[in-house]
């Protein structure tokens, strides 16, 4: 397996004048990595940015996580440098690796406004960490937001004017456990029931549109919230406000960004003892 250097090596990649530093996150599989491993590559980033100094940083990473990787490290990372990331849908000989790596060093030398945050860059798109997704298992295109931080042409790249609706979190070592529930039609709220009586330190809940859910999906949230298990509530969409269709007490909406990213900002709120920075940031939240 060719690492970024290799890569760079041989795409003749020629920049003067210009300070940029790569980081490989890993040379496991990325669907191995575990939260503590995405915080651990956050201090990797915040490091290579103190002592390298460079006018910005790329990290590729394989695609099954890598929405995951980028989007703790826009919560946590410095963000004065561009951060980059990008990886390969395809591998091999005449694989989407080079292009992607290639455009990714464009995009972050291009960069004029680090309040977009981390960037994610893939198929000539570059998205923000916090809204990327990957939803397809092998093509090209597989990863997509609903309205991208720019295009990368021959002639230049075309940035948006909207920035992110970023959520910034202290780095802290984590140690709770999170579960993701999902709702589906005919669901009573059994998965809730049974993770907040086995250990769960806070449920993330995809529910339905923009917040709708039977009346024992409710009863079940309100339950484990009286248990003390912290509650955060996404849409299923994976995207858009969360308004529920019923009063919930001391849950804490994640409008606007996907359950698996809703996840890992409640697992840092949680270790770093900082629940009201996610509910502060909900307030602020623009559909």
């Amino acid at each position: 397996m060719l690492g970024g250097e290799a890569l760079i090596s041989h795409l003749l990649i020629y920049t003067p004048d210009v300070r940029w530093s790569h980081e490989d996150a890993s040379r496991i599989p990325s669907s191995c990595v575990t939260p503590k491993g995405l915080v651990s590559l956050a201090q990797r980033i915040d490091c290579a940015l103190s002592d390298r100094e460079p006018d910005m940083l790329l990290i590729t990473h394989g695609t099954d996580t890598m929405e995951e990787a980028a989007a703790v490290a826009d919560m946590v990372c410095r963000d004065d440098v561009p951060i980059v990331f990008t990886g390969a849908m395809r591998i091999g000989p005449g694989g989407d690796g080079p292009r992607n790596i290639a455009e990714a060093i464009r995009a972050g030398l291009d960069v004029t406004d680090t309040q977009r945050g981390v960037a994610v860059v893939m198929n000539g798109t570059i998205h923000a960490a916090i809204e990327v997704r990957k939803l397809h298992s092998a093509a090209d295109d597989a990863f997509h937001s609903r309205e991208p931080l720019g295009q990368i042409a021959l002639k230049g790249i075309r940035w948006r004017e909207r920035r992110p609706h970023r959520l910034r979190l202290p780095r802290a070592e984590p140690h709770h456990i999170v579960r993701l529930v999902r709702l589906v039609a005919g669901d009573s709220g059994a998965q809730i029931r049974e993770a907040a009586t086995h250990g769960a330190d806070g449920i993330v809940i995809e529910l339905f549109g923009a917040g709708n859910a039977p009346s024992d999906i409710f009863d079940a949230i309100a339950s484990a919230a009286d248990a003390g298990v912290c509650i955060a509530l996404t849409t299923r969409c994976g995207d858009g406000p969360v308004r529920p269709a019923r009063d919930c007490e001391h849950v804490i909406m994640m409008p606007g960004i996907d359950a698996l990213k809703a996840r890992l900002a409640l697992i840092l709120a949680l270790a770093s003892d900082r629940v009201d920075l996610l509910r502060s940031w909900a307030t602020e939240f623009e559909p």
